[in-house]
């Protein structure tokens, strides 16, 4: 990647997207390029933070792993989106593993880099508050939904949480392809495969959805809503 790819790169970033040009070249000019194959772990839990990500083109997953071995995902993050900025700022471990799901190329800017930007540029701190706002808010709703909540009611959560982030409307319904499997879609709301199985083709029996293959279609997104 060129530095002008990577400055328009970094310009996606929320808490960059104010930044003028020379913040930006002096960001892309630390930042360093990692691959990473499908299936191969960036960093385990309890690693030493190295800096933070940005992905350019992949995806990532975020999960944790009870001492039964089941997989806890904490969310998956895709082109566009950072991870590991907060052990990056609290000088603390790795709070869980990542994985590349696919094979996929990140930015990697170091934490002693960053923390020079972050005096250099004030406005990248301000930016900073909003994302980390942002996603207590989001992880105070996940907890509520793990804790709180059926799977039903999971379920249909991230259905159509699906459907918001890539749906397209049909004279059907909203459809959208998954592309996780039904052991990923169950780490995600905690449960397993077997459960999920059992859900979607119940939701299909109650006339909530349509799935064939990987393509689902939400028929009757009020009732699935009522559900969630």
């Amino acid at each position: 990647m060129t530095k002008s790819e990577v400055v328009n790169e970094l310009r996606r970033i929320p808490f960059f997207s104010e930044l003028s040009d020379k913040p930006l070249q002096e960001i892309a000019a630390v930042a360093r390029k990692k691959r990473f194959e499908g299936g191969q772990i960036i960093f385990f839990e309890n690693d030493s933070c190295d800096g933070f990500y940005y992905i350019v083109e992949g995806s990532v997953k975020i999960f944790k792993t009870s001492t039964a071995g089941r997989e806890q995902i904490l969310h998956t993050f895709r082109s566009g989106e950072t991870f590991a900025e907060v052990p990056t700022f609290d000088n603390g471990l790795c709070p869980a593993n990542a994985q590349a799901i696919e094979n996929s190329t990140l930015l990697l800017i170091r934490r002693s880099d960053f923390e020079n930007i972050v005096r250099s540029y004030p406005e990248v701190a301000f930016g900073l508050l909003h994302h980390f706002a942002h996603w207590l808010k989001r992880f105070t709703v996940r907890l509520e939904e793990l804790t709180l909540k059926d799977v039903n009611a999971r379920l249909a959560k991230y259905l159509l949480r699906l459907a918001d982030e890539s749906g397209n409307s049909t004279p059907e319904g909203i459809a959208f392809s998954l592309q996780e499997s039904q052991q990923e879609i169950a780490s995600h709301i905690g449960t397993v495969r077997e459960v999920v199985s059992r859900t979607l083709h119940k939701f299909q029996d109650m006339g909530l959805i349509h799935l064939k293959g990987r393509l689902l279609t939400i028929l009757d997104r009020d009732a699935l809503e009522d559900l969630a």
